[in-house]
């Protein structure tokens, strides 16, 4: 019996041999994975030959310490995030979407005056985690405004966090790199969390509009 048919000019995964079929799968992923090696090898050769043996030890003991503080501290802050966002939005979905934007923008400013002492940027760090509960609220809105087009949608969101999670760390090594400091990455936080803030209420606003219009046709559309 024959397999579903593949779409014109692609390849059905489901039918020939299994080994050669894995690999052509697994390539992309294998290859997307042999470039972020390379470029941990790139950056610690870059470091350790121009700037010493002491600067290369001393990025990789901050790179354990980092690891742990995400995934422990960030990690319990988004977990929060997302327990007390999910009841914020049973109430109000925008509310509970602006005000996540809010919390992170103050915090992401907090930071700035936080990094020098290890217990309050640790705090800082748990409160922006709690950040990641906007995730989920918007994938919400997504899906009651996206009508029929509920897929789309999704790739929609997934294709925007991907974008904001190039633009900030590119945003905050310009920063840095134009003498602004280290904490600077803290004040580009607090800029995109306030722009956001403004995408959010011009979509609210623009909603309100339309469904105002769509109001006004139906009450003057004979019965």
């Amino acid at each position: 019996m024959s397999g579903p048919a593949s779409g014109k000019g692609g390849k059905d995964l489901t039918q020939g041999p299994i080994a050669s079929t894995l690999l052509l799968f697994a390539v992309p992923t294998l290859a997307s994975n042999v470039l972020q090696s390379l470029n941990g090898s790139i950056n610690a050769i870059w470091v350790g030959r121009f700037l010493g043996a002491q600067a290369l030890a001393a990025t990789a003991n901050a790179n354990i310490i980092m690891f742990l503080m995400f995934s422990v501290v960030f990690g319990f802050g988004m977990l929060a995030g997302n327990l007390l966002g999910g009841w914020a939005a049973d109430i109000s979905l925008k509310t509970a979407a602006v005000g996540l934007l809010a919390w992170s923008a103050v915090f992401l400013a907090a930071f700035a005056f936080a990094a020098s002492n290890i217990w309050l940027i640790s705090l800082v760090c748990f409160a922006i985690g709690m950040g990641g509960g906007l995730g989920p609220i918007l994938q919400v809105r997504l899906m009651d405004v996206a009508g029929e087009a509920q897929t789309m949608a999704a790739a929609l969101h997934h294709a925007a966090f991907n974008l904001a999670n190039a633009l900030g760390p590119w945003l905050a090594g310009l920063a840095i790199t134009a003498g602004l400091g280290w904490t600077a990455p803290g004040w580009v936080g607090f800029g995109l969390a306030l722009g956001g803030i403004a995408i959010l209420l011009v979509a609210f606003s623009l909603e309100r509009r339309g469904s105002r219009r769509a109001s006004g046709r139906d009450a003057i559309a004979p019965s």
